[in-house]
């Protein structure tokens, strides 16, 4: 059975434009707000993956695809600070601060 259908597919699709501004994903600038280390450390994310420890034993088919979707739970990103120093924490433990267009940035319409 699929999750998504022609009935509920404006339901996902609000759900997920909602969940995008907070998605951490590669290049966003991300603040630590808890966690046991690097509290209050901001920085570039540059890698963002599954945790290969997290538990999907017991979820539903919706579920993970709303975990996906959310890209925290289950997750880890690596963070680059100004500094230069990179470490990884769980996605849950971080808050976007804003969308980063680094000099690595290029137009895609430039010619």
């Amino acid at each position: 059975m699929a999750i998504i259908t022609s009935e509920n597919r404006d339901a996902w699709q609000d759900l997920a434009n909602k969940l995008a501004p907070q998605f951490p994903s590669v290049g966003k600038r991300v603040c630590v707000v808890s966690g046991r280390n690097h509290l209050n450390v901001e920085g570039i994310v540059f890698w963002h993956g599954r945790d290969k420890f997290a538990s999907t034993q017991f979820k539903t088919s919706a579920q993970l695809m709303l975990r996906d979707m959310e890209g925290r739970r289950g997750f880890r990103i690596g963070i680059k600070t100004n500094d230069g120093e990179k470490f990884f924490v769980s996605a849950d433990c971080v808050e976007v601060l804003c969308e980063e267009k680094g000099k690595n940035h290029v137009d895609s319409k430039a010619s």
